[in-house]
């Protein structure tokens, strides 16, 4: 955590590095190394077939939550530090986006009787996380529409009421990206119905989170796709 912050990365940030490697046990360790790893390789069929296998072993929510997301992490973590050059990163990424999409297409129809929404804030580039969510959520039968990187506050709120979205997750994971995210929020909540929810690590702190519009999702993504779940299908729950 030292070495981390002494890089230049936030406390808060250092500290979920930290925690990913001491609580990732055998297997999800062994899988993680070797996902790193296929950035010194440049292979980036190997991600695919890696992370199909994991899904066969562990089941998607475990594949997302305890090898892909965890990953994608300490790729970032090698790039900022100099252990990986920005080709390498970009490989990585490109692929298990791809793989994502791939899972993402095998989803069933909708089931649910709800539509959710799901976008980064205005000045948020970074998409993994909001794109393996989007998959959780479709293969447990949501209707989801995904806007991805810097929409802005009025697109956003266009956006939602187009979708008529019962439900809106809007994610941002850079501390000064937050003002402009907390902004499309509050437009959001005076401009249309919808149920918004936030979620990231612009987000970590309680202090962060004061005076946001809508409910925080917290950092376990499977959690937070469960809370999403309970929230609307109580609610909005098929007459039989």
């Amino acid at each position: 955590m030292r070495d981390e912050i002494s890089r230049g990365r936030r406390t808060a940030d250092a500290a979920v590095l930290v925690r990913d490697a001491l609580d990732a046990a055998e297997p999800y360790r062994s899988v993680i190394h070797a996902f790193v790893a296929v950035a010194d390789e440049m292979n980036a069929q190997q991600v695919d077939l890696m992370l199909d296998d994991c899904r066969d072993k562990f089941g998607l929510e475990e594949a997302i939550c305890r090898v892909v997301l965890p990953g994608m992490r300490q790729i970032g973590v090698a790039w900022q530090t100099g252990r990986c050059d920005v080709s390498q990163e970009h490989l990585v990424t490109r692929a298990t986006r791809n793989w994502l999409k791939k899972v993402r297409a095998t989803a069933p129809r909708p089931w649910q009787p709800g539509t959710l929404l799901l976008s980064c804030g205005p000045e948020d580039l970074h998409t993994v996380g909001l794109e393996a969510m989007e998959v959780l959520l479709v293969h447990r039968g949501w209707r989801c529409h995904l806007l991805g990187d810097r929409i802005p506050p009025m697109a956003l709120v266009a956006a939602i009421n187009r979708a008529k979205a019962d439900a809106t997750i809007v994610v941002s994971h850079i501390a000064s990206h937050r003002r402009a995210t907390v902004s499309a929020l509050q437009a959001a909540a005076a401009r249309t119905r919808t149920q918004l929810f936030y979620a990231g690590n612009a987000f970590l702190t309680e202090a962060a989170r004061t005076a946001v519009p809508g409910r925080y999702l917290g950092e376990d993504m499977v959690a937070a796709v469960q809370t999403l779940s309970d929230t609307f299908q109580p609610a909005i729950a098929p007459v039989r």
